[in-house]
């Protein structure tokens, strides 16, 4: 009788981690990207603002500075120099002709 109730105790324990493995699923975009408006793919960068203005400056987590365009409704005004945010951008970090657009800014907890 004893592996009776040990076969119906692991069949317990494998429901119980299949359950709580697709409570942890998500389909959420991956960590650095994330789905912009328009449908095309976004990607968030964390750093510090190094200065505002019509453009943002940022100095990111791994030391670059970016010079990235604001999107017509993104404002900086309850942000300031020095602070740690997350932007969420479109476009290609560095392209120089063709500056990122931040589409979301918020700031880092």
């Amino acid at each position: 009788m004893r592996w009776k109730q040990f076969i119906i105790l692991g069949a317990i324990v494998l429901m119980l981690g299949m359950a709580l493995t697709a409570c942890g699923h998500s389909d959420a975009p991956a960590e650095g990207t994330a789905a912009s408006e328009d449908g095309s793919e976004a990607q968030v960068v964390s750093g510090v603002i190094n200065r505002k203005g019509e453009f943002l400056v940022l100095l990111t987590d791994d030391g670059a500075y970016q010079v990235m365009d604001l999107a017509e409704d993104v404002s900086l005004d309850d942000l300031s120099e020095g602070d740690h945010v997350n932007v969420t951008y479109t476009g290609e970090l560095g392209d120089e002709d063709a500056p990122p657009v931040v589409s979301g800014i918020e700031l880092a907890g």
